[in-house]
């Protein structure tokens, strides 16, 4: 039989052990291989540590620590009281990266972290089992970009959107480069052979990227299209790697085509030797020849300006194709001259004038010597007026005269149609006034007398 003492005492041992049993509860959960939802390979020997704190965005005290099983994953932590915050937090095993996290109760701060609270509930009220995280194996992976646009792996449908359709490149000389980005979106070293082409041997990769890169980074490749001959090329690009998208290939294509070589009109002022700007050199003015739009009816193409005395070097040079202007001579300095400028233009486009005229002789035509400021003309013949200036003292000064589909060119630089013609004014005279007093008719206003 027991003392009543000893009875005491042995209750006293049951209620103080009962107690402890309940100043504890226990959080429990699994770690398994692969992406999230994944449970068909638990991870054994991961580090799982359990920390208390009053505070949710510290993880605070460490509380325990423990390891999961071989062959489960599984893992257990007991959780003493005394705290308001929880945090199960998962070290990541080499080799690994997270790839989630799940719980009932508890919050999922990230893929390695899991934080409970009794702020609203005791852990005795809350499910503290099912606490689960994935690691998946480090592993490369490729993708590859042209101007940050993915452009996908096996896609068999060249796009100018994605900078796999080169579109159209000239047979005669031309060719066009693509610069493109490999990037390693996985967690370990990519490692690739090279860039290779094939299909159309119009293709060729001219920049090769590095043989290896870690994980996030970048490489770029190019890839030229030189076309051949005209018509469509086709060509695969195949990236040979270490990963399940080996090789990583796509469909590129390009154009080829031939179009007409462009022919242009230039200046011919030349006097004094080559002081006028008519030359490619000095930016001469030149105009890219367009059928059936010019300065006349006529128009041929030179190499370069045509130098001459009097502004005949075009006209030597091939046809005599400086027909657009027509000047009503005799001109007088001080009064107004006329010029006849007749122009071919087709239906549905506009052609402006504009034009200089040389007066002081300095080879150099300036805005003060602007005559036409881009007027408009009309098919045929067009007629203007211009008052010649009487503080000028040359005879001869040089005009140039330009027709273009937009007006406000300068007197130097090419334009995109049109036509320019330099000419010679060998027929500008002074005229010799009477000197009577008024009210003598003696002035030009009065149609005085005067004299060539």
């Amino acid at each position: 039989m027991i003392s009543k003492p000893s009875f005491r005492m042995f209750v006293t041992a049951m209620l103080l052990f009962s107690s402890y049993v309940r100043a504890a509860d226990y959080f429990s959960g699994r770690v398994y291989s692969g992406n999230k939802w994944d449970e068909s390979t638990p991870i054994a020997n991961v580090t799982i540590t359990l920390y208390g704190s009053a505070n949710p965005d510290q993880i605070g005290m460490q509380l325990g620590t423990t390891t999961t099983q071989t062959g489960t994953g599984w893992y257990q932590l007991i959780a003493p009281r005394g705290y308001t915050y929880y945090h199960i937090v998962e070290t990541t095993p080499s080799g690994y990266h997270s790839t989630g996290a799940a719980s009932v109760d508890g919050n999922v701060i990230d893929n390695d972290h899991i934080r409970y609270s009794i702020v609203s509930n005791h852990l005795s009220e809350q499910t503290l089992t099912g606490n689960k995280f994935w690691d998946a194996p480090n592993a490369p992976d490729i993708d590859v970009f042209w101007n940050s646009i993915k452009i996908n792996d096996g896609s068999t449908t060249p796009s100018s959107a994605n900078g796999t359709d080169f579109g159209s490149v000239d047979v005669s000389g031309g060719n066009f480069s693509r610069s493109y980005t490999i990037e390693n979106t996985g967690t370990a070293d990519l490692d690739f052979i090279g860039v290779t082409i094939s299909g159309s041997g119009d293709f060729t990769v001219t920049t090769q990227p590095a043989t290896s890169l870690p994980a996030g980074g970048r490489a770029p490749f190019t890839v030229r299209f030189d076309p051949s001959a005209a018509g469509t090329r086709s060509a695969t690009v195949n990236i040979a790697n270490n990963t399940a998208k080996n090789p990583y290939d796509f469909a590129v294509r390009g154009t080829g085509t031939q179009t007409q070589q462009e022919e242009w009109d230039y200046g011919d002022a030349g006097i004094y030797i080559d002081q006028y700007p008519i030359y490619l050199a000095q930016n001469g003015a030149r105009h890219k020849i367009v059928p059936g739009f010019c300065l006349g009816t006529l128009i041929d193409a030179e190499p370069d300006g045509q130098s001459d005395y009097h502004c005949d070097g075009d006209d030597h040079n091939g046809i005599d194709d400086e027909d657009g202007v027509k000047f009503i001579f005799p001109y007088h300095f001080g009064q107004e001259c006329t010029v006849e400028v007749t122009a071919t233009i087709p239906a549905g486009m506009n052609g402006y004038l504009d034009a200089w005229y040389d007066y002081n002789h300095d080879k150099i035509w300036t805005a003060n010597e602007k005559v036409f400021d881009s007027v408009l003309l009309t098919n045929g013949t067009n007629t203007f007026s211009f008052i010649l200036p009487m503080t000028e003292q040359y005879w001869s000064p040089v005009a140039r005269f330009r027709l273009s589909s937009t007006g406000g060119l300068d007197p130097t630089g090419p334009a995109d149609d049109g036509e320019v013609e330099d000419h010679y004014c060998d027929e500008v005279y002074w005229m010799d006034y009477g000197d009577a007093p008024s009210p003598y008719p003696t002035l030009l206003s009065d149609n005085g007398a005067r004299h060539t």
